[in-house]
C-alpha cells in the first residue's frame, strides 16, 4: 500500500482574523478563496486551508491512496481510528494514529 503526501495541509486556528492576516502580510502567502471561517492560501506549490476553530493548533496532513477502502482497513489493522467524511477529494477518512497525529487520506477521483 503505497501514501503519498499531498500538496495541502489544513491548520486549525484561533484567531482566524489574524492569523489570515498574518499569513498573507508577515508570510507572503497568496489568497486563493475565503469564508467567513476558512481560506485557502498558497506558497509555492503547498496549499494551505485555514480553518477558524476554537481550540487551534491542529495541523493536518492529506495523503493520496490508490485503494481508500484497503487503506482504511490496513489503518484499522494497525490500532488508528478513521471517520468517513467528504473533503476537495470526495470521499475520505479523517485518520487518528496511535501516535496522536491526525491527516486525511483520500483516492484520486477518476
Amino acid at each position: 500500500m503505497k501514501f503519498e503526501i499531498s500538496k495541502h495541509i489544513a491548520l486549525q486556528i484561533k484567531d482566524f482574523a489574524q492569523a489570515l492576516k498574518h499569513y498573507q502580510e508577515v508570510m507572503g502567502m497568496t489568497l486563493i478563496s475565503r469564508t467567513e471561517n476558512y481560506a485557502v492560501l498558497q506558497s509555492g506549490e503547498i496549499i494551505f486551508h485555514l480553518e477558524g476553530d476554537l481550540e487551534g493548533g491542529k495541523t493536518f496532513f492529506d495523503y493520496k491512496v490508490e485503494d481508500l477502502e484497503a487503506a482504511k482497513s490496513l489503518l484499522e489493522a494497525k490500532n488508528c481510528r478513521l471517520f468517513e467524511t467528504t473533503s476537495d477529494h470526495g470521499k475520505s477518512y479523517l485518520v487518528h494514529d496511535p501516535f496522536g497525529m491526525s491527516y486525511l487520506i483520500y483516492q484520486e477521483q477518476a
